[in-house]
């Protein structure tokens, strides 16, 4: 009974040590299946994703390096972040790396260089995160050229938008203008109307009014010559000073 017994505690100790150990392997596998998982669709996704140590160097690239890049999987490992970048960008690397430094990590733009030479603009989320006691660096690359482009020609439409806007409102202004004008002449015309009765009446009347007054002349030169010695006349046409006023009376009218 005894040796029963021991035989059951050593048969129970081993089959929780089996559940244990399936246990720890089926956890492994889970996470070995994630890690596969991760790493593929790291590696087949369309933006570059670099793993670098602290430095910068390069541990491991997606497939989407290789092709951006022009670089073969093996002269891309081992290289120097700085080797990707533009020679006009490189003044900011120690600034970008260093902002980088947090697992939140930065977004920013910059210009990488493929292998024939070629610069093109890319936007770069990087950060860094430990594993296993050591810091890594993980940086997703996006190639912006066609971005870039749509929105210098979203720049460029815009531009023409607002000088066509220009255009029609100094069109706008020159109809408004022309329209005052037009107003301005009709009332102008108006005017002109409303004083030209008057004055053309007025004109009229002078021109009667000098026909008048030659009749009269004329009657007094025939009185005057007619009856010129006759005192009375004579007295008053001196009184009437019919001389300055046969004078003076045309051109005052």
């Amino acid at each position: 009974l005894l040796l029963l017994l021991v035989v059951l505690f050593w048969l129970a100790q081993r089959y929780f040590r089996v559940q244990s150990d399936l246990q720890q392997v089926s956890s492994d596998l889970e996470q070995v299946r994630h890690e596969k998982l991760s790493e593929f669709f790291v590696r087949y996704a369309h933006d570059v994703v670099l793993l670098m140590d602290e430095s910068g160097s390069i541990l491991q690239v997606n497939e989407a390096a290789r092709d951006v890049y022009g670089y073969s999987g093996e002269e891309l490992i081992g290289a120097n972040i700085s080797r990707l970048r533009a020679p006009e960008s490189l003044d900011t690397l120690g600034d970008h790396l260093k902002a980088a430094d947090t697992p939140a990590g930065i977004t920013f733009r910059t210009t990488h260089m493929r292998r024939d030479g070629s610069v093109f603009p890319v936007e770069v989320s990087s950060g860094t995160f430990d594993h296993q006691g050591r810091r890594y660096r993980q940086s997703i690359i996006r190639d912006i050229s066609e971005r870039e482009l749509a929105e210098a020609r979203l720049r460029k439409a815009l531009d023409e938008q607002i000088l066509l806007n220009r255009r029609l409102e100094d069109a706008q202004n020159q109809l408004l203008q022309s329209e005052k004008m037009a107003s301005i002449g009709q009332l102008a015309a108006g005017v002109a109307h409303e004083i030209n009765n008057p004055v053309g009446f007025v004109s009229s009347n002078l021109g009667s009014l000098r026909q008048y007054l030659n009749s009269v002349l004329t009657v007094v030169d025939y009185a005057e010559r007619r009856y010129g010695s006759d005192e009375g006349l004579q007295a008053v046409m001196a009184e009437q000073d019919m001389t300055f006023i046969r004078e003076d009376a045309p051109a005052l009218l």
